[in-house]
């Protein structure tokens, strides 16, 4: 039964042969399928996990996610753009570990098995934008010149007032919780693990800009300002010379799965393009498993209620 008022725009849910639907403030129109099909082909079963992974990684990163695309509205619109890019990106990963007959243990491609509330980590794009990350965004933190003040290397590299820096991660903590197993395959790429979505924010202290003193660590540029964890690695503590994977090891270093930094600028809608750097680990059921999970479905051996499935024993 539809709600609200159709003649203002305001309609939404179900009218006889239509479904009304509201998308970036606007009343949708859609046939009503009573007849709906459930296709189980291979290519459909990929699409879904493809579909599945995406889902939960943006649902889990959502604080962050939500607004993360330069130029895109707030909610739906970064929503859409973040399930498109992916999709299209999670796939050609997928098909490139398989078709190209890449080792399991080298594979890029991760997903999510059917049923399960959880992300895992993968090497996804998570903001898009015209701000470039000097700081952040290579491999290593760039190394001060010889008697370069804080202020001087700030300019060099362009950081200003506002100026934020995200960390983003998802990890599997130590002792992670199994919560799919593959029953064909029980090795650790056939497996999803419980798995977390951590950020920390980061700003430019306001007197980083004219700070006179000579630069030594970026503990004198940027102070931690929102995490939803605690950082076991101090800014202050960082040498010029210490890269960018050690700086990403700030939860656990053997349980990050995937983890990158984003720009952006206060009150701005300006953003870096962040791809997260995928670590090569085992948490999330690799691309060649990735059919037979979806294969199996979401029921282990004596979960079944039917009695020739072994139920009510």
């Amino acid at each position: 039964m539809a709600k609200g008022n159709i003649l203002l725009g305001m309609g939404r849910g179900k009218l006889g042969d239509i479904v009304l639907t509201r998308i970036d403030g606007q009343q949708i129109a859609r046939p009503r399928n009573r007849q709906p099909k459930n296709p189980r082909t291979n290519k459909q079963l990929f699409q879904r996990a493809v579909m599945a992974t995406v889902m939960q990684a943006y649902s889990a990163g959502i604080k962050i996610f939500d607004h993360s695309f330069e130029g895109k509205s707030v909610g739906a619109a970064n929503q859409r753009y973040f399930m498109k890019i992916n999709a299209k990106k999670l796939r050609a990963q997928i098909a490139a570990d398989i078709d190209g007959d890449v080792a399991v243990d080298s594979q890029i491609g991760r997903v999510v098995a059917p049923g399960v509330s959880s992300p895992v980590p993968a090497a996804l794009q998570v903001s898009e934008g015209s701000l470039i990350d000097t700081l952040m965004g290579g491999q290593y933190v760039p190394d001060p010149n010889a008697d370069e003040t804080v202020a001087h290397y700030c300019a060099r590299l362009g950081l200003v007032a506002g100026d934020l820096f995200t960390y983003v991660a998802f990890s599997v903590p130590s002792g992670a919780s199994t919560l799919f197993t593959l029953l064909a395959d029980d090795t650790k790429y056939s497996k999803q693990y419980s798995c977390g979505f951590y950020f920390a924010r980061y700003k430019v202290k306001p007197d980083a800009i004219a700070n006179n003193a000579a630069m030594a660590n970026l503990g004198q540029i940027l102070e931690l300002s929102e995490a939803n964890f605690t950082p076991i690695v101090s800014m202050s503590s960082l040498s010029e010379h210490d890269d960018i994977p050690r700086i990403q090891e700030m939860i656990n270093a053997d349980a990050i799965g995937a983890s990158g930094w984003i720009r952006s600028r206060v009150n701005e809608d300006l953003r870096s393009t962040c791809t997260l750097k995928f670590n090569g680990t085992e948490f999330g059921i690799a691309s060649s498993f990735a059919l037979a999970a979806w294969k199996q479905g979401s029921a282990n051996l004596g979960d079944s209620d039917l009695i020739l499935e072994g139920g009510d024993e």
